[in-house]
């Protein structure tokens, strides 16, 4: 509405517009932010200006806590999607935000026009948001509740060019969300408001689980639980722009060539004749080079014998000695805390499922990652960035790989020392050798400006089935290899009971996204709660015809949605393959 002014989007107010310094502004103008567009309006006079600044203000107040809002929709890029349920390669998910939360729906396949709903967050799901820049990209980073009980959290990014009007319109609503949950608690009986404080919040947890219908539903404890802090910024994600690491403070500089080190000496200070003979240390063994004019020393009633033979030679000054740097002591830094560690692992199932994303931060490294896989080869580049203002120095990388997993060669830093701010790329190239489960290990360790040694050991996201290949294919070609795969060894199952609800489109994203399966519909008993694989391990272990040998695997997985349990079975021609998986499986879906 180009000639209409909706206060109930209103963000902010700005007296005095940030275009005033513009010749053809009028005086007296001010700004209304709405999370669409920005207006300038113009008074006749001062007085007029305040008038319609008290008036608006008082507007926007009422009509953001009680009008209702049109609902905003961002089409995104999931760039981190730790399920693996939304598609990564396009723009076809969308954000739909609106005064009670955020849905995130992507097309129904053949039916043009339906949305499929597959979270839906109100705000009081939200630990935090913020900007990145990726590749000079804008995108959102959204840190969220992943249950009830507040102590789970996933992050998702969502690359968007208008990711910064998304982050507004999120902050907008949270505001009016609020607005309206005091509204309701002002309205509510005092008795039912003491019932919901001891009653606690919900137990057990969900998964995004919450439609928009169930938002009226809720209940009214989670909202009196505590009070989170929604626009909490602090220092938990990688490569943010709002937050930096405080300065260490300046140290005193020592200059080793400066005035105390080679000055030229003192000259002598001339003394009164009178004077020198009446100092009873005139006789100075240091006294300056440079001699005294020779004055008659006055008569003596005792005459020193040997005043000849002790009497002072002429000596150079001596150079103070040149000072000595101090030699820093370098303690062990505290290890990372707990919550740290928490990270760390959501990141690197973000990372299995995105080909890379963020992979470390300590507050003063940070380190993200870019995957590559062509077959049985890979190529996984690190990007180091040092988000303190002070250099860090004796930088190393080291990788692990016990299990052997793979080969690999890791390129050299081209230097030990990251200035503040400075950014490296690392590259490691890698091929897969054995079917194992244990993923290679990553150390990083460097001395920051407190001289304190930082040495943090996290798991790679390279993982046995990140060198799958999907293989599609027929229900009886399936049929047949799962027939004749019943050697001895060539099946691995277990029964995995995760202490999160089983929700069936989260198992098909690992399935895809993670394990690198191909899903093979058509069997006789494949349902929405029984799913099939079929993929190719690729090695580069040559085989006796000279060719790089492929391990063909299959799985089947159960779901019991009632008994909150899956059973997965793994069948491979190399028992090694089979048990290796079925680990990897395991380690993905507990």
């Amino acid at each position: 509405h180009r000639t209409f002014v909706d206060l109930a989007k209103c963000c902010f107010i700005r007296p005095g517009s940030n275009k005033q310094d513009n010749p053809d502004t009028p005086a007296h103008c001010f700004d209304i932010v709405t999370v669409e567009r920005e207006w300038t309006l113009c008074a006749e006079n001062a007085d007029n200006e305040q008038q319609w600044l008290k008036l608006l203000t008082k507007a926007v107040d009422e009509d953001v806590a009680i009008l209702p809002d049109e609902e905003l929709v961002f089409k995104v890029k999931p760039k981190v999607d730790p399920l693996g349920i939304l598609p990564s390669n396009d723009y076809s998910t969308s954000l739909k935000v609106s005064a009670h939360g955020i849905s995130v729906t992507t097309p129904v396949m053949g039916k043009e026009g339906q949305e499929l709903e597959h979270y839906f967050w109100v705000y009081t799901d939200f630990y935090k948001w913020t900007l990145l820049s990726q590749a000079g990209k804008l995108a959102l980073l959204v840190n969220v509740f992943a249950d009830a009980t507040f102590n789970r959290r996933i992050e998702y990014i969502f690359r968007n060019k208008d990711a910064l009007r998304l982050a507004t319109a999120i902050e907008f609503f949270i505001e009016k969300f609020m607005c309206w949950m005091h509204i309701r608690l002002e309205l509510m009986d005092s008795t039912l408001i003491a019932a919901a404080v001891s009653t606690g919040g919900a137990t057990g947890g969900r998964l995004h689980t919450l439609n928009a219908e169930d938002v009226a539903q809720e209940s009214q404890a989670q909202y009196a639980q505590q009070e989170l802090n929604l626009l909490d910024f602090d220092m938990d994600d990688l490569n943010v722009e709002d937050t930096a690491a405080a300065p260490a403070a300046a140290k005193p500089a020592f200059d080793p060539f400066g005035d105390a080190f080679l000055a030229p000496p003192v000259a002598p200070v001339a003394v009164p004749a009178a004077a020198v003979a009446s100092s009873p240390v005139a006789e100075d063994a240091f006294a300056p080079s440079v001699p005294a004019p020779a004055v008659p020393a006055p008569p003596v009633e005792h005459s020193d014998p040997f005043a000849e033979l002790l009497a002072p030679a002429a000596v150079t000054p001596e150079l103070p000695p040149a000072p000595v740097a101090p030699v820093r002591e370098v303690k062990d830094a505290a290890p990372l805390t707990a919550a740290q560690t928490t990270q760390h692992r959501l990141w690197l199932i973000g990372a299995l499922s995105a080909n890379g994303g963020p992979l470390y931060d300590d507050g003063t490294l940070q380190v993200a990652s870019k995957i590559e896989t062509r077959g049985s080869q890979c190529r996984f580049s690190f990007m180091h960035i040092n988000h303190s203002s002070e250099p860090i120095t004796e930088f190393k990388v080291t990788v692990t790989d016990p299990a052997g997993l793979m080969r690999f060669e890791l390129g050299e830093l081209p230097t030990s020392e990251l200035e503040g701010g400075a950014r490296l790329t690392q590259i490691m190239m890698a091929e897969c050798q054995h079917a194992v489960a244990e993923a290679p290990q990553v150390t990083f360790t460097y001395v920051d400006a407190t001289a304190h040694r930082r040495t943090a050991t996290i798991d790679l996201p390279l993982i046995v089935t990140s060198f799958n290949e999907p293989q599609a294919l027929s229900t009886e070609d399936f049929s047949a290899r799962w027939q004749q795969l019943v050697g001895a060894g060539q099946e691995a199952q277990e029964v995995l009971k995760p202490s999160y609800p089983v929700v069936p489109t989260q198992v098909y994203g690992v399935l895809t996204s993670m394990l690198k399966f191909a899903r093979v519909e058509g069997l006789p008993d494949a349902t929405e709660f029984v799913v099939y694989g079929a993929a190719t391990l690729r090695t580069g272990v040559l085989g006796e015809d000279g060719e790089k040998v492929g391990i063909d695997c299959l799985v089947k997985i159960e779901m019991n949605v009632q008994a909150n349990a899956m059973r997965v079975t793994l069948r491979s021609v190399q028992p090694a393959a089979a048990q290796a998986i079925l680990k990897t499986v395991k380690s993905l879906l507990l």
